[in-house]
Protein backbone atom coordinates (compact mmCIF):
# COMPACT_ATOMS: atom_id res chain seq x y z
CA UNK A 1 0.00 0.00 0.00
CA UNK A 2 1.68 3.41 -0.91
CA UNK A 3 -1.18 5.56 0.08
CA UNK A 4 -4.19 5.78 2.61
CA UNK A 5 -7.05 6.32 0.08
CA UNK A 6 -5.92 2.75 -1.40
CA UNK A 7 -7.77 1.25 2.13
CA UNK A 8 -11.00 0.68 1.97
CA UNK A 9 -13.01 0.42 5.38
CA UNK A 10 -14.18 -3.44 5.51
CA UNK A 11 -17.66 -2.84 7.54
CA UNK A 12 -18.97 -0.07 5.26
CA UNK A 13 -17.29 -0.10 1.88
CA UNK A 14 -16.06 3.62 2.39
CA UNK A 15 -12.68 4.72 1.28
CA UNK A 16 -10.90 6.47 4.46
CA UNK A 17 -8.22 9.40 4.83
CA UNK A 18 -7.30 8.21 8.25
CA UNK A 19 -7.31 5.02 9.95
CA UNK A 20 -7.22 5.74 13.70
CA UNK A 21 -6.18 2.25 15.60
CA UNK A 22 -8.16 2.24 18.65
CA UNK A 23 -11.18 3.25 17.01
CA UNK A 24 -10.16 0.04 14.37
CA UNK A 25 -9.56 -2.40 17.13
CA UNK A 26 -12.81 -1.51 18.38
CA UNK A 27 -14.74 -2.01 15.62
CA UNK A 28 -12.96 -5.62 14.70
CA UNK A 29 -13.86 -6.73 18.56
CA UNK A 30 -17.42 -5.95 17.67
CA UNK A 31 -17.36 -8.25 14.90
CA UNK A 32 -18.23 -12.62 16.16
CA UNK A 33 -17.84 -12.96 11.84
CA UNK A 34 -14.20 -11.71 12.32
CA UNK A 35 -13.19 -13.27 15.31
CA UNK A 36 -14.80 -16.46 13.58
CA UNK A 37 -12.86 -15.95 10.49
CA UNK A 38 -10.48 -18.92 9.56
CA UNK A 39 -8.54 -17.00 7.53
CA UNK A 40 -8.12 -14.33 10.00
CA UNK A 41 -7.35 -16.95 12.62
CA UNK A 42 -5.02 -18.50 10.07
CA UNK A 43 -3.35 -14.96 9.70
CA UNK A 44 -2.73 -14.29 12.86
CA UNK A 45 -2.03 -17.44 13.78
CA UNK A 46 0.95 -17.17 11.09
CA UNK A 47 1.87 -13.68 12.48
CA UNK A 48 2.19 -14.75 15.78
CA UNK A 49 4.00 -18.52 15.17
CA UNK A 50 1.31 -20.04 16.93
CA UNK A 51 0.25 -23.74 16.39
CA UNK A 52 -4.10 -22.76 17.53
CA UNK A 53 -5.72 -19.47 18.09
CA UNK A 54 -9.15 -19.41 19.78
CA UNK A 55 -11.61 -16.34 19.38
CA UNK A 56 -10.47 -15.32 22.84
CA UNK A 57 -6.72 -15.57 22.29
CA UNK A 58 -7.48 -13.39 19.38
CA UNK A 59 -9.62 -10.60 20.92
CA UNK A 60 -6.68 -10.38 23.46
CA UNK A 61 -4.00 -10.28 20.69
CA UNK A 62 -5.81 -7.42 18.94
CA UNK A 63 -6.33 -5.36 22.04
CA UNK A 64 -3.14 -5.78 23.74
CA UNK A 65 -0.30 -5.74 21.14
CA UNK A 66 -0.18 -3.33 17.93
CA UNK A 67 2.57 -4.65 16.55
CA UNK A 68 0.44 -6.29 14.29
CA UNK A 69 -1.62 -3.06 13.18
CA UNK A 70 1.78 -1.15 13.00
CA UNK A 71 3.38 -4.07 10.53
CA UNK A 72 -0.25 -4.58 8.59
CA UNK A 73 -1.14 -1.01 8.35
CA UNK A 74 2.81 0.92 7.50
CA UNK A 75 2.18 3.43 4.78
CA UNK A 76 5.23 3.14 2.19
Amino acid sequence: MSELNQLRWIFDGKKVSSLEKKAFVEELLKRQDFLENKKIQGLFKSYYRLDEITQNQLKKLLENNHEWFNEIFKIN
